[in-house]
């Protein structure tokens, strides 16, 4: 007797199309995700560059995500834009999306000394409640 699975993959929206989620899309194809691609302007978001992706999606991020998020999708905000960031943020949190994660937080880079080396603070969720990670202090954004 063999058990077969018919349950829906999880989804992963990545917004913004720079050059990391090109990376991210593949290896989220690799673990077995439904990949989406999600960007309001053609130039960059095109279906040559993004090929391997279940979906590409040309919207405002906010409006694209609305109403698509369910308790099998994740989310990466990869623009590094706070007008498209925030909005997209802000839906995923009103969501049942499990996990998240966004662009680090204004002046979150710290520099220092010769060899400089600047390290990120994620503005990260699971769930409904938003943290920034380095600091693991719960943070609700409106």
């Amino acid at each position: 007797m063999s058990i077969e699975s018919f349950a829906p993959l999880a989804s992963l929206y990545l917004v913004g199309r720079v050059h990391i989620a090109v990376a991210l899309a593949r290896l989220a194809r690799v673990l077995d995700f439904r990949t989406i691609v999600v960007d309001a302007q053609a130039t960059f978001a095109s279906q040559e560059r993004f090929a391997h992706v279940d979906e590409l999606v040309l919207a405002w991020p906010d409006e694209a995500l609305e109403g698509r998020l369910d308790a099998r999708s994740g989310v990466a905000v990869l623009t590094h834009d706070p007008k498209l960031d925030d909005p997209a943020l802000r839906v995923a949190l009103r969501s049942s999306a499990r996990w998240g994660a966004g662009p680090p937080m204004p002046g979150a880079w710290s520099v220092s000394g010769p060899r400089a080396s600047a390290r990120p603070t994620w503005r990260a969720f699971t769930g409904r409640s938003a943290c920034l990670s380095e600091h693991k202090r719960p943070k609700r954004l409106p």
